[in-house]
């Protein structure tokens, strides 16, 4: 057991130790992890308010729905490290480590069988597909996530055997309690009662697949009614976060497309090959080739499970949890390896307890497994950054427009413009109507100062997607461009009206608002980017500016010092900076601050 475990963890690591040179990449990490306003202070109180009410009491552009476990992982991994990415990283595979050994625990307990559970739990651990959750450190809900899913089945596991009293309840509680702590980590984790029934059948043999035992399936349904009352009440709060955006398409588009992507999932579980971050949905109809193909694929092994279900009940079993634990997700618009992350193991299960263990398969079973892990360290390479990844994703598959935008944004914060112009417009000829792609491309015309062209893709952008902050904000700085301060303030505030935690957007509005002499309430604007950004050279910059204007020279002179602090070539700081102290009695008084030749910072797309 113990030399097993070990193996497990050394597996593990050996697979996934790399992970550490990863860096955030441009992906949702910035927007949940390391810009996150509520989470980059560490634990604090206001912290720990907002992650239990973001998406359940209110809105927040910095939560995609409600995980308040998974939001105060974060916070701890902040007042632990900083926002240094390779510890971020170290403590997914940390979570990883533990939900194999977990894993490989709860089988051994649940069927007696040492060999085959730790056969299953090193697949686990060493997948290709694992790469997704294990090195973006925002897939962090997906480990939590798997962590309780196990000690959930560990608690069920010691509540079942035992038959009556106190005890037995307070066994109950204990799987309610990590029921619900998984839920509150990653909402896919609805599914867990369904397995919890599947279990029952076979490893737990608490009911058989006959007609008699219905009465028993009865009652081992409402023994789980207070886990499902949790899964209704988590699907309704995510189906009401205003992030989750489903495809809208005909029922018979989004059947088809559900067919495929098991298939997809499936084949990828089986034959890990030509991984990606994200494959977003084909333009256009289906093909009946693919179609006709998924739903013959997916029929043939549902009746073949079914047919032998009292004789090999744990291929039922294993073909189950894989089709029940993807329906969360199966209908959203883009795929994700990420989402196999606890799937997989009802493939495993169907394989490695399908087989018998002779010594040639026992060799077979290292080979695959070698294979894996070579796959894995191979595939960890393309999550090294932001470039090296979609640039392996568009290799994948050169229509991927979402991979086209984000390579797009990682050359925008390198000042390529060029080659990022060139990525948006890609994205732009593959999916006309992708409102981000339109914003940033807006945003590299901007820096080429092709306003007039910027404008109308910021309006395109807009029609498209109202509630886009980003697009707001931009157009907003275009608008400056043009001298339009009005219109420009107006788009401002709706930015901050969607995002309210925007330091880019106060910034600019503070930088609207003094050109037209309304320094106080610029000053305002800056102090309000700065407490949310408290590193952000610009803003301290501008409200340098607007203090001397002020004749508030004392704290001008701080906030130009802080400015050179986190951005030491700042030159216009430093000039300015020394204009302060010749006017504080060490020169020429009546002396001028050199205005900000970019006061208009566009938003960081």
């Amino acid at each position: 057991m113990k030399l097993i475990s070990l193996l497990l963890v050394m597996i593990t690591l050996v697979t996934f130790w790399r992970v550490r040179e990863c860096e955030f990449i441009n992906c949702d990490d910035p927007i949940y992890v390391s810009e996150n306003p509520h989470i980059r202070d560490g634990l604090t109180w206001e912290g720990i308010e907002w992650a239990f009410g973001a998406d359940l009491f209110f809105n927040s552009p910095n939560a995609d729905y409600w995980q308040p476990v998974t939001f105060l992982s974060r916070m701890v991994d902040i007042q632990l490290f900083g926002l240094d990415p390779s510890m971020h990283h170290l403590m997914n595979l940390m979570f990883h480590v533990l939900n194999t050994l977990l894993l490989f625990h709860v089988l051994r307990r649940m069927t007696g069988e040492t060999e085959r559970s730790a056969w299953v739990a090193a697949f686990f651990a060493a997948h290709p597909l694992q790469v997704e959750a294990v090195a973006w450190v925002t897939q962090r809900k997906d480990m939590l996530s798997g962590f309780f899913w196990m000690l959930t089945i560990c608690a069920y596991v010691r509540y079942v055997s035992v038959s009556s009293g106190l005890s037995r309840w307070s066994r109950y509680g204990v799987v309610v309690l990590m029921f619900g702590l998984g839920l509150m980590s990653k909402p896919m984790g609805v599914t867990l009662p369904f397995v919890l029934l599947l279990l029952d059948f076979w490893p737990l043999n608490r009911a058989g697949f006959h007609w008699k035992d219905r009465g028993k399936w009865m009652g081992l349904a409402l023994e789980k009614s207070p886990l499902l009352l949790f899964s209704i009440m988590s699907y309704g709060i995510t189906l009401l976060s205003p992030d989750m955006r489903f495809y809208r398409a005909s029922v018979g588009m989004e059947i088809g497309n559900i067919l495929i992507s098991y298939v997809t999932y499936l084949a990828k579980t089986i034959f890990p090959h030509h991984l990606a971050i994200f494959y977003p949905r084909p333009a256009g109809p289906l093909p009946v080739e693919q179609l006709a193909g998924s739903l013959l694929i997916l029929a043939l092994i549902s009746f073949w499970v079914v047919r032998w279900a009292g004789r090999r009940p744990f291929c039922f079993v294993g073909w189950c949890w894989f089709v029940g634990t993807l329906v969360p997700v199966i209908g959203l618009n883009d795929l994700g390896d990420r989402f196999t992350y606890l799937p997989m193991v009802g493939i495993f299960i169907m394989i490695v307890w399908g087989i018998s263990l002779s010594p040639v398969r026992r060799i077979s079973a290292g080979v695959v497994l070698t294979i894996f892990i070579i796959a894995s360290v191979f595939q960890l390479r393309h999550w090294k950054n932001s470039l090296a990844l979609f640039e392996h994703a568009l290799e994948v598959d050169a229509d991927n427009y979402p991979s086209h935008n984000n390579l797009g944004e990682a050359y925008l914060r390198q000042g390529k413009f060029d080659q990022a112009r060139a990525h948006f417009i890609r994205a732009l000829q593959i999916n006309p109507d992708y409102a981000l792609a339109h914003c940033n491309l807006g945003y590299a015309l901007v820096q080429k100062n092709r306003i007039h062209e910027a404008i109308g893709h910021f309006h395109r952008a807009l029609k498209i997607d109202p509630h886009l902050s980003a697009a707001h904000c931009n157009l907003g700085v275009a608008l400056v461009q043009q001298g339009k301060m009005g219109e420009a303030i107006r788009h401002y505030l709706e930015s901050l009206k969607i995002n309210p935690d925007d330091p880019e957007a106060h910034n600019n509005l503070g930088n609207a608002l003094l050109r037209l002499e309304r320094t106080r309430e610029s000053i305002r604007c800056y102090a309000r980017a700065l407490r949310i950004k408290p590193d952000y050279a610009e803003a301290h910059y501008n409200l340098g500016n607007a203090l001397v204007l002020e004749d508030r020279m004392k704290e001008a002179i701080e906030h130009y010092l802080q400015a050179i602090r986190i951005k030491p070539d700042y030159a216009l700081a430093h000039y300015n900076l020394g204009v302060c102290l010749l006017q504080q009695g060490h020169g020429k008084k009546g002396a001028r601050p050199a205005p900000n030749r970019r006061p208009f910072d566009p938003k960081d797309p």
